[in-house]
């Protein structure tokens, strides 16, 4: 199985073990950790241990968000792909901060993850698949994860 593959099905194995807020919020911090290597992979390393674009409370580069925008105003990644990005961002902070349990059946979640589906295409990259109805993912949470988990491959597998 090719590398891209199996780091697939190994993310797809781990986040299925969790519960759905889990998941999203581990997926949402896989994310955000493989955006700030990318962007340290482009700069010049720090003298320090701290790095002060990235650490401590007022550097330019410690949200999830400032990554996205940064990384795609360096061109390090598509509009589509920051768009993307963004959504899994407020996804995150609907699970993360709402006191009460959100979850995928919420109508405002469920929405934002049909927004993410279509934006970075599963249907159309998937066509086997999505045609298979033993394999095929019915619920939210299973296309939130397999549209997560193609967007861990594809930042994983970029040049650094």
């Amino acid at each position: 199985m090719a590398e891209p593959l199996m780091r697939f099905a190994e993310h797809l194995r781990m986040l299925r073990t969790e519960s759905d807020r889990a998941a999203l919020i581990i997926a949402a911090a896989m994310l955000d950790e493989l955006l700030s290597e990318l962007l340290r992979s482009r700069l010049v390393p720090s003298a320090s241990r701290d790095d002060s674009l990235f650490d401590g409370p007022n550097a330019p580069f410690s949200s999830f968000s400032a990554r996205i925008d940064t990384c795609h105003r360096l061109g390090l990644i598509s509009p589509v792909f920051a768009r993307g990005l963004h959504i899994v961002r407020r996804l995150r902070n609907d699970f993360a901060h709402h006191v009460g349990s959100a979850t995928f059946a919420d109508p405002g979640v469920s929405a934002r993850v049909a927004e993410l589906v279509r934006s970075h295409r599963l249907l159309d990259r998937s066509p086997k698949l999505m045609a298979d109805p033993k394999r095929a993912p019915t619920s939210v949470s299973e296309r939130f994860l397999l549209t997560a988990v193609m967007m861990l491959t594809s930042l994983g597998s970029r040049d650094r």
